[in-house]
């Protein structure tokens, strides 16, 4: 039963017609479609840039625009005309009566194209879509997409989910399904096979073989200096000057250089490995009250062995470096990857460690895809990786 006829019963009050008022709302073209894409936690989708990839071009080509509708501090997608906190509910009735599509998660949105007969495509997670669905409109022109059911059998009805089930809804699903129904033709040759869990975080990584001003990048936090690859304490400290940083490190940095730039100190996180245990330098970070991390992609009966040294200062995170089940079986050559983590080094860009070390730059920080490397090592990164076959 839809929730709009659960209230009829309850009320007694006879479903009918609906007429919204509208308001007024100026915008420099005609061709739209409406997109809404924040609701409660786990009926946000992560990966909707993914999604705006895909489309942004091939509507731009039918000169049609991507208008975001919603609240004032919900983040503004790149390729979209933000009307974020500008509008009344009124006016975002009016926009929505004069778009072509209307894309949303689940949220007031998706009912208010029902009622406006809209083509709509609508992303479910914590509820069945047949429930809080869209009561009005055409069925035909409605896509109303939910999680992969053979991962999620049952939706949670909460509010807080781990992992979210509405990000199994693959994004070349929804970019079809809109294109489906403004009738314009789907090409994307990709077919996404997995996503890491940090693959929405955007990360900047620096090797300690320079110093990188951060503003003109648009950030100025969350820079990582990973002193695993190239252990220099003066282009660190050098960069601390600069900025605010984490660090990732295998090894002790001088206590020195630590006390005197622990202000712009983020973080420290320390990767345990056979060589490395030195738990009297974990607590001088303790004493001096610099924040730190402790993770190991050591096996776990090695991780084990070195518990006992560290248990006054925390767990112990394991790591593996196994690549993803979702990719046993497919021919390693179809196979591609994206990444929202981006490793500074000489005044180069690189997508990943591997990347490095064979000197393979890319020239922005864009919507990169490339073909995995032969290297086992790569799949330590798996968390901030997207994987696609071709």
């Amino acid at each position: 039963m839809n929730l709009a006829q659960l209230y009829s019963l309850t009320t007694g009050k006879k479903l009918s017609k609906i007429k919204l008022l509208e308001k007024f709302y100026p915008l420099p073209f005609e061709r739209i479609i409406t997109f809404q894409p924040f609701s409660k936690d786990s009926k946000v989708y992560d990966l909707w840039q993914e999604v705006l990839n895909i489309i942004y071009p091939i509507l731009e080509k039918e000169n049609i625009k991507i208008v975001q509708i919603g609240a004032a501090n919900e983040k503004g997608f790149p390729g979209c005309y933000h009307t974020q906190g500008t509008t009344n509910l009124n006016q975002c009735f009016y926009l929505i009566s004069k778009s072509l599509l209307n894309l949303s998660t689940d949220s007031f949105s998706s009912h208010v194209a029902g009622i406006y007969t809209k083509p709509l495509v609508c992303l479910f997670s914590n509820n069945y879509s047949k429930n809080v669905g869209p009561f009005y409109g055409d069925k035909n022109k409605q896509i109303l997409l939910e999680p992969n059911r053979e991962k999620f059998p049952r939706p949670s009805y909460s509010f807080q989910e781990f992992p979210k089930s509405i990000n199994s809804i693959l994004p070349e699903i929804i970019a079809q399904s809109v294109l489906k129904l403004l009738n314009l033709s789907y090409s994307y040759p990709y077919k996404s096979l997995f996503f890491g869990g940090l693959f929405n975080q955007q990360v900047l990584e620096g090797i300690p073989n320079q110093t990188v001003d951060l503003k003109p990048l648009g950030t100025d936090s969350n820079f990582v200096m990973r002193m695993d690859i190239l252990f220099n304490e003066e282009f660190l400290f050098n960069q601390l000057k600069l900025s605010k940083c984490l660090i990732y490190t295998d090894r002790p940095i001088n206590k020195d250089l630590i006390r005197a730039a622990k202000p712009q100190i983020q973080e420290v996180i320390y990767e345990l490995n056979e060589h490395n245990s030195w738990p009297d330098y974990i607590e001088f970070l303790q004493e001096l009250g610099v924040k730190f991390t402790l993770l190991s992609y050591l096996p776990e009966d090695k991780i084990n062995g070195l518990k006992l040294q560290y248990f006054d200062y925390g767990i112990i995170h394991k790591r593996d470096q196994n690549p993803p089940k979702e990719i046993e079986g497919i021919d390693k050559e179809k196979i591609y990857y994206k990444t929202n983590r981006y490793i500074l080094s000489n005044q180069k860009i690189y997508t990943s460690l591997a990347a490095l070390k064979e000197n393979r730059p890319v020239s922005n920080f864009g919507n990169n895809i490339e073909k995995i490397p032969n290297d086992s090592e790569f799949w330590k990164e798996k968390d901030f990786i997207y994987l696609l076959e071709k």
